[in-house]
Protein backbone atom coordinates (compact mmCIF):
# COMPACT_ATOMS: atom_id res chain seq x y z
CA UNK A 1 0.00 0.00 0.00
CA UNK A 2 1.46 3.36 -0.89
CA UNK A 3 1.02 6.77 1.22
CA UNK A 4 -1.87 9.06 0.03
CA UNK A 5 -0.38 12.26 1.81
CA UNK A 6 3.00 13.51 3.12
CA UNK A 7 3.56 13.32 7.49
CA UNK A 8 2.65 16.50 9.22
CA UNK A 9 0.17 17.49 6.84
CA UNK A 10 -3.20 18.78 7.76
CA UNK A 11 -5.47 15.29 7.95
CA UNK A 12 -2.91 13.15 7.22
CA UNK A 13 -2.18 10.06 9.45
CA UNK A 14 0.65 8.12 10.01
CA UNK A 15 1.06 4.22 10.88
CA UNK A 16 3.72 1.92 10.80
CA UNK A 17 3.56 -0.37 7.88
CA UNK A 18 3.97 -4.30 9.03
CA UNK A 19 6.05 -5.09 5.75
CA UNK A 20 8.38 -2.37 5.45
CA UNK A 21 10.22 -0.36 8.26
CA UNK A 22 8.41 2.62 6.80
CA UNK A 23 5.43 4.39 7.56
CA UNK A 24 2.21 4.59 5.92
CA UNK A 25 0.49 7.90 5.29
CA UNK A 26 -3.58 7.89 4.65
CA UNK A 27 -5.62 10.55 5.11
CA UNK A 28 -7.96 10.80 8.17
CA UNK A 29 -12.30 10.67 7.52
CA UNK A 30 -12.97 14.01 7.53
CA UNK A 31 -10.77 14.46 3.86
CA UNK A 32 -10.03 13.36 0.80
CA UNK A 33 -6.62 12.32 -1.02
CA UNK A 34 -6.01 14.35 -3.89
CA UNK A 35 -2.77 14.36 -5.72
CA UNK A 36 -0.63 13.87 -2.51
CA UNK A 37 -2.67 16.08 -0.41
CA UNK A 38 -5.39 15.82 1.92
CA UNK A 39 -7.80 18.01 1.27
CA UNK A 40 -11.29 18.38 3.50
CA UNK A 41 -14.24 16.87 2.10
CA UNK A 42 -16.24 19.86 3.03
CA UNK A 43 -14.69 21.86 0.65
CA UNK A 44 -15.03 18.52 -2.08
CA UNK A 45 -17.99 19.56 -4.87
CA UNK A 46 -19.61 16.33 -6.39
CA UNK A 47 -21.10 18.35 -9.12
CA UNK A 48 -17.80 19.54 -10.46
CA UNK A 49 -15.33 16.85 -9.13
CA UNK A 50 -13.32 19.91 -7.35
CA UNK A 51 -12.41 21.79 -4.50
CA UNK A 52 -13.75 25.07 -4.65
CA UNK A 53 -13.59 25.19 -7.95
CA UNK A 54 -16.44 26.66 -9.61
CA UNK A 55 -14.88 29.72 -8.58
CA UNK A 56 -11.38 30.63 -10.16
CA UNK A 57 -10.72 32.71 -6.94
CA UNK A 58 -11.87 29.85 -4.53
CA UNK A 59 -9.43 28.04 -2.08
CA UNK A 60 -9.98 25.80 0.56
CA UNK A 61 -9.36 26.26 4.54
CA UNK A 62 -8.48 22.60 5.77
CA UNK A 63 -9.04 23.33 9.27
CA UNK A 64 -12.26 25.15 8.99
CA UNK A 65 -13.59 22.39 6.01
CA UNK A 66 -15.28 25.42 4.05
CA UNK A 67 -14.51 27.17 1.00
CA UNK A 68 -12.99 30.51 0.95
CA UNK A 69 -14.19 32.34 -1.17
CA UNK A 70 -13.10 36.45 -1.10
CA UNK A 71 -16.44 38.23 -2.36
CA UNK A 72 -19.04 39.40 -0.13
CA UNK A 73 -21.63 38.06 -2.08
CA UNK A 74 -20.49 34.52 -2.28
CA UNK A 75 -20.60 32.28 0.51
CA UNK A 76 -19.83 28.04 0.81
CA UNK A 77 -22.23 25.13 0.30
CA UNK A 78 -21.28 22.61 -0.23
CA UNK A 79 -17.64 23.22 -1.75
CA UNK A 80 -18.68 25.53 -3.78
CA UNK A 81 -18.45 29.28 -3.70
CA UNK A 82 -22.26 30.50 -4.69
CA UNK A 83 -24.24 33.82 -4.66
CA UNK A 84 -26.25 34.45 -1.72
CA UNK A 85 -29.23 35.09 -3.53
CA UNK A 86 -29.42 31.40 -5.01
CA UNK A 87 -29.33 30.05 -1.13
CA UNK A 88 -33.10 29.01 -2.24
CA UNK A 89 -33.55 26.88 1.58
CA UNK A 90 -31.99 26.51 4.87
CA UNK A 91 -32.42 22.85 6.15
CA UNK A 92 -33.29 22.69 10.08
CA UNK A 93 -29.98 21.25 10.54
CA UNK A 94 -28.85 24.81 9.22
CA UNK A 95 -27.67 22.78 6.16
CA UNK A 96 -27.92 25.80 3.21
CA UNK A 97 -29.33 24.53 -0.31
CA UNK A 98 -28.30 25.55 -3.60
CA UNK A 99 -31.09 25.81 -5.94
CA UNK A 100 -34.14 24.22 -4.36
CA UNK A 101 -31.36 21.26 -4.65
CA UNK A 102 -32.88 20.40 -8.32
CA UNK A 103 -29.84 23.08 -9.91
CA UNK A 104 -27.25 24.82 -9.91
CA UNK A 105 -26.07 28.36 -9.63
CA UNK A 106 -24.20 30.15 -12.50
CA UNK A 107 -22.67 32.77 -11.19
CA UNK A 108 -22.02 36.61 -13.16
CA UNK A 109 -20.74 39.92 -12.10
CA UNK A 110 -22.41 40.47 -8.28
CA UNK A 111 -24.51 37.86 -8.22
CA UNK A 112 -25.72 34.42 -9.59
CA UNK A 113 -28.78 32.82 -11.36
CA UNK A 114 -30.20 29.11 -10.58
CA UNK A 115 -29.67 26.69 -13.68
CA UNK A 116 -32.04 23.97 -13.51
CA UNK A 117 -30.82 20.47 -13.82
CA UNK A 118 -31.42 18.41 -17.07
CA UNK A 119 -33.64 16.56 -15.64
CA UNK A 120 -36.13 19.76 -14.49
CA UNK A 121 -37.93 22.46 -16.11
CA UNK A 122 -39.26 26.11 -14.92
CA UNK A 123 -36.30 27.92 -14.25
CA UNK A 124 -38.34 30.15 -11.33
CA UNK A 125 -38.19 26.47 -9.07
CA UNK A 126 -36.76 23.65 -11.52
CA UNK A 127 -40.47 21.58 -10.45
CA UNK A 128 -40.97 19.86 -13.64
CA UNK A 129 -39.98 17.15 -14.90
CA UNK A 130 -38.12 16.93 -18.46
CA UNK A 131 -39.84 13.79 -20.44
CA UNK A 132 -36.61 13.65 -22.53
CA UNK A 133 -34.38 13.17 -19.97
CA UNK A 134 -36.54 11.65 -16.60
CA UNK A 135 -39.60 9.77 -15.31
CA UNK A 136 -41.64 11.78 -12.94
CA UNK A 137 -41.66 10.04 -8.80
CA UNK A 138 -44.62 10.98 -6.57
CA UNK A 139 -43.46 12.71 -3.46
CA UNK A 140 -45.59 13.76 -0.86
CA UNK A 141 -45.30 17.17 -1.71
CA UNK A 142 -46.50 18.90 -4.85
CA UNK A 143 -43.27 18.79 -6.49
CA UNK A 144 -42.37 15.66 -7.82
CA UNK A 145 -38.33 14.03 -7.61
CA UNK A 146 -37.22 13.63 -11.44
CA UNK A 147 -35.56 10.36 -11.99
CA UNK A 148 -32.99 10.54 -14.90
CA UNK A 149 -33.01 8.02 -17.14
CA UNK A 150 -29.89 7.17 -17.46
CA UNK A 151 -29.49 5.49 -13.51
CA UNK A 152 -32.66 3.26 -14.69
CA UNK A 153 -32.79 -0.32 -16.17
CA UNK A 154 -33.01 0.48 -20.55
CA UNK A 155 -35.74 -2.11 -20.48
CA UNK A 156 -37.63 -1.85 -17.13
CA UNK A 157 -37.52 1.73 -15.86
CA UNK A 158 -38.70 1.73 -12.04
CA UNK A 159 -38.26 5.44 -10.51
CA UNK A 160 -38.06 3.13 -7.53
CA UNK A 161 -35.21 1.27 -8.35
CA UNK A 162 -32.58 3.82 -9.03
CA UNK A 163 -29.05 2.22 -9.91
CA UNK A 164 -30.18 -1.37 -9.59
CA UNK A 165 -31.03 0.15 -5.88
CA UNK A 166 -26.98 -0.20 -4.93
CA UNK A 167 -26.28 3.46 -5.90
CA UNK A 168 -27.75 6.86 -6.43
CA UNK A 169 -28.20 8.82 -9.17
CA UNK A 170 -25.82 12.13 -8.94
CA UNK A 171 -25.87 15.28 -10.90
CA UNK A 172 -22.49 16.16 -12.65
CA UNK A 173 -22.16 19.65 -14.38
CA UNK A 174 -20.07 20.02 -17.70
CA UNK A 175 -17.85 22.70 -19.29
CA UNK A 176 -20.84 24.43 -20.97
CA UNK A 177 -22.96 24.01 -17.95
CA UNK A 178 -25.43 21.19 -19.07
CA UNK A 179 -26.01 18.26 -16.61
CA UNK A 180 -25.17 14.62 -16.84
CA UNK A 181 -26.16 11.70 -14.76
CA UNK A 182 -24.13 8.96 -13.45
CA UNK A 183 -24.49 6.28 -10.66
CA UNK A 184 -22.11 6.38 -7.53
CA UNK A 185 -22.08 2.95 -6.03
CA UNK A 186 -22.37 1.72 -2.49
CA UNK A 187 -19.83 -0.33 -1.15
CA UNK A 188 -21.11 -3.42 -1.55
CA UNK A 189 -21.31 -3.08 -5.13
CA UNK A 190 -19.36 -2.35 -8.52
CA UNK A 191 -20.28 -0.15 -11.40
CA UNK A 192 -20.80 -1.86 -14.33
CA UNK A 193 -21.12 0.33 -17.98
CA UNK A 194 -23.80 2.66 -16.46
CA UNK A 195 -25.24 0.96 -13.23
CA UNK A 196 -24.71 -0.59 -9.96
CA UNK A 197 -24.38 -4.35 -9.34
CA UNK A 198 -23.61 -6.49 -5.99
CA UNK A 199 -20.39 -8.08 -6.02
CA UNK A 200 -22.12 -11.49 -6.30
CA UNK A 201 -22.55 -10.98 -9.79
CA UNK A 202 -19.27 -8.75 -10.76
CA UNK A 203 -16.40 -10.99 -12.37
CA UNK A 204 -12.92 -9.21 -13.24
CA UNK A 205 -11.78 -8.82 -16.66
CA UNK A 206 -9.43 -12.25 -17.73
CA UNK A 207 -7.10 -9.46 -19.19
CA UNK A 208 -5.99 -8.29 -15.98
CA UNK A 209 -7.34 -4.78 -16.76
CA UNK A 210 -9.93 -2.98 -13.74
CA UNK A 211 -12.54 -4.02 -16.20
CA UNK A 212 -15.35 -5.83 -14.56
CA UNK A 213 -18.53 -7.38 -16.30
CA UNK A 214 -21.77 -8.96 -14.85
CA UNK A 215 -22.07 -12.56 -14.94
CA UNK A 216 -18.69 -12.92 -17.04
CA UNK A 217 -21.39 -11.50 -19.99
CA UNK A 218 -23.11 -14.92 -20.29
CA UNK A 219 -25.68 -14.42 -18.23
CA UNK A 220 -28.44 -12.14 -16.10
CA UNK A 221 -28.00 -10.36 -12.39
CA UNK A 222 -30.93 -11.25 -10.13
CA UNK A 223 -30.46 -8.00 -7.92
CA UNK A 224 -32.87 -9.49 -5.42
CA UNK A 225 -30.97 -12.87 -4.96
CA UNK A 226 -27.53 -11.68 -5.34
CA UNK A 227 -27.08 -14.31 -7.78
CA UNK A 228 -26.69 -15.07 -11.68
CA UNK A 229 -28.89 -16.76 -14.08
CA UNK A 230 -26.93 -18.07 -16.76
CA UNK A 231 -27.60 -18.20 -20.09
CA UNK A 232 -27.61 -21.57 -21.78
CA UNK A 233 -24.77 -23.43 -22.08
CA UNK A 234 -22.46 -21.62 -19.21
CA UNK A 235 -23.04 -22.23 -16.06
CA UNK A 236 -21.49 -21.59 -12.32
CA UNK A 237 -21.14 -18.62 -9.66
CA UNK A 238 -20.16 -16.34 -12.85
CA UNK A 239 -21.00 -18.53 -15.30
CA UNK A 240 -17.84 -18.86 -16.02
CA UNK A 241 -18.30 -22.91 -16.77
CA UNK A 242 -19.94 -24.89 -19.83
CA UNK A 243 -22.69 -27.87 -19.30
CA UNK A 244 -21.88 -31.35 -20.75
CA UNK A 245 -21.31 -31.56 -24.34
CA UNK A 246 -19.37 -27.67 -24.12
CA UNK A 247 -15.53 -26.98 -24.33
CA UNK A 248 -14.68 -23.86 -22.43
CA UNK A 249 -12.57 -21.99 -24.98
CA UNK A 250 -10.14 -18.94 -24.76
CA UNK A 251 -9.20 -16.19 -27.36
CA UNK A 252 -6.94 -13.57 -27.21
CA UNK A 253 -7.56 -10.69 -29.42
CA UNK A 254 -5.95 -7.60 -28.90
CA UNK A 255 -4.53 -8.00 -25.52
CA UNK A 256 -8.12 -9.21 -24.41
CA UNK A 257 -8.63 -12.44 -23.12
CA UNK A 258 -12.18 -14.19 -24.06
CA UNK A 259 -14.23 -16.95 -23.02
CA UNK A 260 -16.93 -19.05 -24.91
CA UNK A 261 -18.45 -22.14 -24.63
CA UNK A 262 -18.59 -24.09 -27.89
CA UNK A 263 -20.20 -26.96 -28.70
CA UNK A 264 -17.93 -30.25 -29.64
CA UNK A 265 -19.62 -30.35 -32.94
CA UNK A 266 -17.96 -26.97 -34.19
CA UNK A 267 -14.17 -28.18 -32.80
CA UNK A 268 -11.76 -28.81 -35.71
CA UNK A 269 -9.04 -31.50 -34.57
CA UNK A 270 -6.99 -30.24 -37.87
CA UNK A 271 -6.19 -26.52 -36.75
CA UNK A 272 -6.96 -27.26 -32.95
CA UNK A 273 -9.60 -25.03 -32.76
CA UNK A 274 -13.38 -23.80 -33.47
CA UNK A 275 -14.58 -23.34 -36.64
CA UNK A 276 -10.99 -23.44 -37.60
CA UNK A 277 -10.57 -20.08 -35.80
CA UNK A 278 -12.63 -18.20 -38.52
CA UNK A 279 -16.57 -18.60 -37.79
CA UNK A 280 -18.69 -19.36 -34.84
CA UNK A 281 -20.44 -21.79 -33.24
CA UNK A 282 -24.58 -20.87 -33.40
CA UNK A 283 -27.23 -23.14 -32.91
CA UNK A 284 -29.36 -23.76 -35.83
CA UNK A 285 -33.19 -23.19 -34.92
CA UNK A 286 -34.29 -25.33 -37.41
CA UNK A 287 -32.60 -28.65 -36.84
CA UNK A 288 -31.47 -27.16 -33.17
CA UNK A 289 -27.80 -28.41 -33.68
CA UNK A 290 -24.80 -26.46 -33.17
CA UNK A 291 -23.15 -25.52 -36.93
CA UNK A 292 -20.06 -23.19 -37.72
CA UNK A 293 -21.00 -19.81 -39.07
CA UNK A 294 -18.03 -18.08 -40.68
CA UNK A 295 -16.89 -14.38 -40.30
CA UNK A 296 -16.88 -12.39 -42.97
CA UNK A 297 -13.92 -12.97 -45.39
CA UNK A 298 -14.44 -16.52 -44.99
CA UNK A 299 -16.23 -19.60 -46.22
CA UNK A 300 -16.89 -23.75 -45.22
CA UNK A 301 -14.37 -25.76 -46.85
CA UNK A 302 -16.39 -28.32 -49.11
CA UNK A 303 -14.30 -30.84 -47.11
CA UNK A 304 -15.18 -29.82 -43.48
CA UNK A 305 -18.57 -28.76 -41.79
CA UNK A 306 -15.78 -27.33 -38.99
CA UNK A 307 -13.48 -25.85 -41.37
CA UNK A 308 -13.67 -22.21 -41.84
CA UNK A 309 -10.97 -20.72 -44.39
CA UNK A 310 -10.71 -17.31 -45.16
CA UNK A 311 -11.60 -16.40 -49.13
CA UNK A 312 -7.80 -14.92 -49.30
CA UNK A 313 -6.16 -18.19 -49.03
CA UNK A 314 -8.87 -19.84 -50.85
CA UNK A 315 -8.21 -17.59 -53.76
CA UNK A 316 -4.38 -17.85 -53.21
CA UNK A 317 -4.66 -21.89 -53.14
CA UNK A 318 -6.20 -22.07 -56.24
CA UNK A 319 -3.76 -19.30 -57.94
CA UNK A 320 -1.30 -21.96 -56.59
CA UNK A 321 -3.12 -24.85 -57.78
CA UNK A 322 -3.02 -23.50 -61.16
CA UNK A 323 0.18 -22.32 -61.06
CA UNK A 324 1.18 -26.03 -60.48
CA UNK A 325 -1.17 -27.48 -63.18
CA UNK A 326 0.59 -25.02 -65.54
CA UNK A 327 4.20 -25.96 -64.18
CA UNK A 328 3.37 -29.68 -64.79
CA UNK A 329 1.79 -29.71 -68.14
CA UNK A 330 4.61 -27.65 -69.41
CA UNK A 331 7.18 -30.31 -67.72
CA UNK A 332 4.96 -33.20 -69.09
CA UNK A 333 5.01 -31.24 -72.95
CA UNK A 334 8.62 -30.61 -73.07
CA UNK A 335 9.06 -33.64 -72.23
CA UNK A 336 6.82 -35.22 -74.91
CA UNK A 337 8.84 -32.96 -77.29
CA UNK A 338 12.13 -34.15 -75.91
CA UNK A 339 10.68 -37.81 -76.33
CA UNK A 340 9.32 -36.97 -80.04
CA UNK A 341 12.88 -35.95 -80.67
CA UNK A 342 14.97 -38.55 -79.05
CA UNK A 343 12.69 -41.12 -81.40
CA UNK A 344 13.44 -39.71 -84.20
CA UNK A 345 17.03 -39.02 -84.12
CA UNK A 346 17.12 -42.61 -82.94
CA UNK A 347 15.29 -43.90 -86.37
CA UNK A 348 17.58 -41.14 -88.14
CA UNK A 349 20.63 -42.81 -86.75
CA UNK A 350 19.37 -46.78 -86.90
CA UNK A 351 18.49 -46.05 -91.12
CA UNK A 352 22.01 -44.32 -91.68
CA UNK A 353 23.61 -47.30 -90.31
CA UNK A 354 21.14 -49.63 -92.30
CA UNK A 355 21.90 -47.44 -95.37
CA UNK A 356 25.85 -47.69 -94.67
CA UNK A 357 25.32 -51.63 -94.30
CA UNK A 358 23.25 -51.83 -97.80
CA UNK A 359 25.48 -49.84 -100.01
CA UNK A 360 28.68 -52.16 -98.41
CA UNK A 361 26.74 -54.95 -99.11
CA UNK A 362 26.19 -54.11 -102.63
CA UNK A 363 29.45 -52.93 -102.94
CA UNK A 364 30.79 -56.23 -101.74
CA UNK A 365 28.34 -57.86 -104.28
CA UNK A 366 29.56 -56.02 -106.81
CA UNK A 367 33.21 -56.88 -106.29
CA UNK A 368 31.84 -60.40 -105.61
CA UNK A 369 30.26 -60.25 -109.36
CA UNK A 370 33.17 -58.42 -111.60
CA UNK A 371 35.77 -60.60 -109.90
CA UNK A 372 33.48 -63.81 -111.07
CA UNK A 373 32.96 -62.06 -114.29
CA UNK A 374 36.98 -61.71 -114.38
CA UNK A 375 37.51 -65.49 -113.92
CA UNK A 376 34.74 -66.28 -116.62
CA UNK A 377 36.26 -64.23 -118.96
CA UNK A 378 39.87 -65.32 -118.27
CA UNK A 379 38.99 -69.15 -118.77
CA UNK A 380 36.54 -68.49 -121.65
CA UNK A 381 39.86 -66.34 -123.05
CA UNK A 382 41.90 -69.41 -122.64
CA UNK A 383 39.68 -72.01 -124.12
CA UNK A 384 39.11 -69.96 -127.25
CA UNK A 385 42.91 -68.94 -127.56
CA UNK A 386 43.44 -72.97 -127.70
CA UNK A 387 41.81 -72.86 -131.21
CA UNK A 388 43.03 -71.63 -134.33
CA UNK A 389 39.52 -71.16 -136.01
CA UNK A 390 36.32 -69.50 -134.44
CA UNK A 391 33.44 -70.80 -135.49
CA UNK A 392 30.29 -68.28 -136.17
CA UNK A 393 28.24 -69.99 -132.99
CA UNK A 394 31.02 -69.07 -130.47
CA UNK A 395 31.98 -65.92 -131.92
CA UNK A 396 28.49 -64.74 -131.27
CA UNK A 397 27.95 -65.81 -128.12
CA UNK A 398 31.45 -64.45 -127.32
CA UNK A 399 30.24 -60.54 -128.17
CA UNK A 400 26.93 -61.31 -126.13
CA UNK A 401 28.58 -62.22 -123.11
CA UNK A 402 31.46 -59.81 -123.01
CA UNK A 403 31.28 -57.45 -125.21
Amino acid sequence: MMSECTKGEVGCECIPSTQTTEEICVCSDAYIPRDGVCQSAGCYDPLTDTFCGNYPGGTCDNTKHECVCNLPYLESVNGRCIADNCITEVATDGQKIECWGRGHCVLDFGGGNCVCFSAYFNRARCISCNPLVAIEKKTTTFIPDCIPLACLDPENPDPDVICNGYGTCDPHIQSNFSTSYACTCDDNSLKVEKSCYPLECVVASLSGAEQYSVCNGYGNCDVASKTCVCNHPYTGIFCRSCLPGFIGYYTIAHSTVSFECVSHACFNSQTNAFCAGHGSCVLDPTTKTYKCVCNEGATLSSSSSTFCVPTQSLRRGAKRQLLLGTTVLIVLLTMAIVGCVLYFLAEFVILKKKDRQQVAYVRKCKTEIARNLHKEVKQDSEVLSSRSILSTTDYINFQRRYM
